[in-house]
C-alpha cells in the first residue's frame, strides 16, 4: 500500500531529478540568429515545464525552455 509520504517522496524525486536533467540542457550561448526549429517549447522554468522538457529531451526531441 502506499502511503501519502511515499507517493510525496517520489513526486519530490521526480522533480529534482527533471531539473537536473533539462539544466543541463540549456545552451551556454545565446543564438546569433533565432531561425531554429524545435520539437517541443516549453514556457517559463517552474518544476512541471523542467520535467517535461526533461522527459522531451531523454525520448530524443529537440527542446527549447
Amino acid at each position: 500500500m502506499t502511503t501519502r509520504r511515499s507517493f510525496l517522496k517520489a513526486g519530490l524525486f521526480t522533480t529534482v531529478a527533471g531539473m537536473s536533467a533539462a539544466a543541463s540542457a540549456v545552451p551556454l550561448k545565446t543564438p546569433k540568429k533565432w531561425d531554429e526549429e524545435f520539437d517541443f517549447v516549453v514556457i517559463g522554468a517552474g518544476a512541471a515545464g523542467l520535467v517535461a522538457a526533461g522527459h522531451a529531451a531523454e525520448a530524443g526531441l529537440k527542446v527549447l525552455v
